[in-house]
């Protein structure tokens, strides 16, 4: 036995084009119907051509942004991480930067509405 583990994967000395059990054997270029190939492909793009045009993926709008006060909103918020990090564990909302000391920028927050946190309707 050798101890090259790729001693069964060397080509053998088989011809191009014989029967082989070599996975990688070698193609002579004149054995490819370069025309067939060609008219294959126009088919196939004639097909998609005359196939219906796929279903437009829905417009997902974006989340809306907002800036709020980090100790009225976000450290009051059932959703923010324990200290020392500072972040979003809510599944659409994310905190996206820190607007000096006293503000944060959120992204797609459901707890920040006009009238005020909605800590007590949790979505």
């Amino acid at each position: 036995m050798s101890d090259d583990p790729f001693a069964e994967l060397e080509a053998d000395d088989a011809e191009p084009g014989t029967d082989s059990d070599d996975p990688f054997e070698r193609m002579a270029v004149d054995e490819v119907d370069i025309d067939g190939v060609w008219d294959a492909l126009d088919a196939a793009s004639e097909a998609a051509a005359d196939a219906e045009p796929a279903a437009e993926p829905a417009e997902r709008a974006e989340p809306t942004e907002h800036v709020v006060n980090k100790r009225t909103y976000c450290q009051r918020c059932p959703h923010f991480a324990a200290p020392p990090d500072t972040a979003c564990t809510h599944e659409k909302a994310t905190i996206v930067e820190a607007l000096g000391f006293d503000e944060f920028r959120v992204r797609g927050c459901p707890m920040v509405t006009e009238d005020g946190p909605r800590f007590d309707r949790r979505k």
